[in-house]
This record gives C-alpha cells, structure tokens and sequence, in this order.
C-alpha cells in the first residue's frame, strides 16, 4: 500500500482517528492529574494554619458554657470541617477520657488573621472535673483532605 492508496482507505482513517481521539483524551486529563497531585502533595499551611484554641478562663462554674479562643490565618478560601473533642477526668476514676464531641463545618474566605471566642456546643460535665479540648481541622478539598491537631491547655470545672 503506496501512500495515495493509504489515503484513500477507510481503516487508515479509522485508525487514525481513533489515535487521535485517544491522545486528545490523555492530553486533556494532565491538568486533572496535576491538580490531584499538587492537592496531594501540599501541606494544610499552604491553606489555613490554627495557631492555637485556648479556654477562655482556667475555672469554668458547673453549668456555665465552655468559651474558647482560637487563633487562625487562613490563605484562601477554603471549606473546612472542625471535630472537638472534649475530654474530661470527672473524677470516677478512669482518668481523662472522651465526654463528649462537637462536630461542624462551612466555608471560610480568605483573610490575613483573625482572632475569636466561640463557645463549645456539645454536652459540658455537670460535676468537678478536670478538662481539655482536643481539636482535628480538617480542610476538605476536592481530590485531598488535610489536617491539623490542636489541643487546649486544661482547665477545670467547678
């Protein structure tokens, strides 16, 4: 087969469309593996950075509500999901352990620095005890999940 006749043969064309449809398909995903990758690679400082969540005050009255401040830059926007745990020695001795978790998320725009109290939503101990927060951020993109532990000094309940 001479190049004139390869020309006219509809299999050639059908192959080399084909090849062509194949390439022009593995050419279009290299920006998807790139972004894969780089969400895969980077660290969760490249997004937001917890630079501390701190109680409020070290003596909480029983039945006053937890306040926290927490200190925070964060470099883009970004969607991110809090898990706090609170872990208490309620004084039954088995030491400190899970007393009870406070889940939540939302999207957070990018700003320089903030500073900030919130107050813990879940279940407090009614009774003296001994406490402190464990907190696991979690920046959720969209092909990779970073996080960063964080823990409060303690502080009582009285």
């Amino acid at each position: 087969m001479n190049a004139i006749t390869a020309y006219r043969d509809p299999i050639v064309w059908g192959k080399a469309a084909l090849a062509t449809f194949v390439l022009s398909g593995l050419l279009a995903t290299v920006p998807l593996f790139y972004q894969i990758i780089e969400e895969q690679l980077k660290p969760i400082n490249n997004y937001l950075t917890y630079h501390s969540v701190e109680p409020v005050k070290q003596v909480f009255k029983i039945g006053e509500p937890l306040k926290f401040y927490s200190t925070r830059e964060v470099y883009q926007d970004v969607n991110v999901e809090w898990s706090d745990t609170l872990f208490c020695d309620i004084g039954d001795g088995l030491g400190l352990g899970t007393y009870s978790i406070y889940e939540t998320g939302r999207l957070i725009k990018q700003h320089e620095y903030f500073t900030g109290s919130w107050t813990y939503q879940a279940e407090v101990p009614e009774r003296p005890s001994h406490c402190q927060l464990f907190t696991t951020i979690a920046v959720k993109l969209k092909f990779a999940t970073k996080t960063q532990f964080i823990q409060s000094p303690g502080f009582e309940i009285r």
